[in-house]
């Protein structure tokens, strides 16, 4: 197919929406080009730093090739969490307590945002905030349905009243959209204005499977007094797209039961 006319993009980096928003750009008619191919912008995964994803030197040699194009750049919402709150994007907290995993991929995504935002061109980066879907994977909702569906035991991932918020792979992907037509810059949390306890949202997914008279077993529990929150601040992301993410949660996770998802 001809790229003539069109808006033609690169791909580079890793990142676990990375295929998600490709195929979004691709079935919306854009074109994906070679590196060669001269770009209108590039999209740009900040995964992992491991045999399976490219090392930072790969990226900076990104960068120079990109030097003055626009780029959009997929981090991590760990930098924006372990800041105080409220969780706004110059939050950025320290990953000393995290896990190895988790804070090898902290440092990597956070030293990917500085390498573009040093450009001097326009970086767009996005800290996605527990996107969810159909087409999404591996995600605490699909994870929920599929316990759920065995009556297996629940899993509170935080072990507290952990408020946070869930953003539909649909209203993701408007909000990429809206800040590519904006020629927005900086750093942007992309995430839903509604937030929700992980302990809430399991007891909603089980009802859902398995019928309101029943209630799940959950490991972890918390107790009373354990409360915290990580939902995000989206203020910037409003007053730049004009717009905010209005999916129910509760909702969508009923059409994924009906549909089998």
């Amino acid at each position: 197919m001809s790229t003539k006319g069109r808006t033609k993009f690169v791909v580079a980096g890793s990142h676990p929406l990375l295929g998600l928003v490709r195929n979004h750009f691709i079935q919306k008619g854009l074109a994906l080009v070679p590196w060669d191919d001269e770009p209108d912008f590039c999209l740009i995964g900040a995964g992992l730093e491991n045999e399976e994803h490219p090392p930072l030197a790969q990226l900076e040699l990104q960068k120079m090739q990109v030097e003055n194009l626009p780029v959009l750049l997929l981090s991590v919402s760990d930098i924006c969490l372990l800041g105080e709150e409220p969780r706004e994007e110059n939050a950025v907290g320290y990953p000393m307590y995290l896990p190895a995993e988790d804070r090898s991929a902290f440092l990597y995504a956070m030293a990917a945002e500085h390498l573009f935002l040093e450009r001097d061109g326009r970086s767009i980066v996005v800290r996605p905030f527990n996107v969810y879907g159909p087409d999404i994977t591996g995600d605490l909702v699909h994870e929920s349905l599929a316990l759920s569906r065995k009556s297996a035991v629940l899993v509170n991932p935080k072990g507290k009243w952990t408020s946070t918020s869930f953003i539909h792979q649909e209203d993701f992907l408007k909000c990429l959209d809206l800040l590519l037509a904006k020629k927005a810059d900086g750093i942007f949390n992309v995430g839903s204005p509604e937030s929700v306890t992980y302990v809430n949202l399991l007891r909603n997914v089980w009802k859902f499977v398995n019928g309101g008279g029943s209630e799940p077993h959950i490991a972890q529990a918390p107790s009373k007094g354990d409360m915290e929150n990580e939902a995000p601040s989206v203020l910037k992301l409003h007053k730049t797209i004009g717009w905010l993410p209005s999916t129910s949660l509760r909702s969508r996770i009923f059409k994924m039961v009906e549909d089998g998802k």
